[in-house]
């Protein structure tokens, strides 16, 4: 798996 995945979804959850 990627971590850029993680790291994508992280910001877009503290944006939402």
């Amino acid at each position: 798996m990627d971590r850029g995945w993680f790291v994508r979804v992280g910001h877009l959850s503290s944006r939402f």
